[in-house]
């Protein structure tokens, strides 16, 4: 793409030399000079200025092109900068949301720890009162025992 910009430019550049020169010779000069060419010298020169007016005609479509290419690809890139921007906001979102999901978890996970440790001396708790019921039970049976005994001793007494 460059070589062609650079290839355009020079020849660009030729052709205004060669026309400045031209004129510099016929414009500056005090004496206007005549010069004479044979039929063929003037094909020549004339099939020259054709192809040069060609390859001018050429270089100046070229560059159009690659100009429109340059300004297709420059939307492109608004385009995915655009693009990028929104992802960028989007990602930025996303990753507050998931420390706020974190930190949701953690005070879940606290609370659970927390929960846990309740439950544990709930537990413990309720194997006491279990134990101490079942002794109580233990008592009062062994007194009921002891109370038939002692009634039964009685009556037989």
């Amino acid at each position: 793409m460059k070589k062609s910009e650079q290839l355009v430019k020079k020849s660009i550049l030729m052709l205004f030399v060669l026309v400045l020169a031209c004129l510099s010779s016929s414009v500056f000069a005090q004496e206007q000079k005549t010069i004479t060419l044979s039929a063929e010298q003037y094909q020549i020169l004339k099939q020259t200025i054709q192809e040069q007016d060609k390859t001018l005609n050429t270089l100046e479509n070229n560059l159009n092109r690659q100009q429109n290419r340059q300004q297709e690809r420059n939307k492109q890139l608004q385009q995915l900068n655009k693009q990028l921007n929104k992802s960028k906001a989007e990602m930025t979102k996303t990753m507050q949301t998931l420390q706020n999901a974190n930190e949701s978890l953690e005070q879940a996970d606290n609370l659970l720890r927390k929960q846990a440790v309740s439950l544990r001396i709930l537990t413990e708790q309720i194997k006491r009162e279990q134990h101490k019921k079942a002794v109580i039970k233990r008592q009062r049976d062994m007194y009921a025992v002891l109370a038939l005994l002692a009634v039964g001793g009685a009556v037989i007494k």
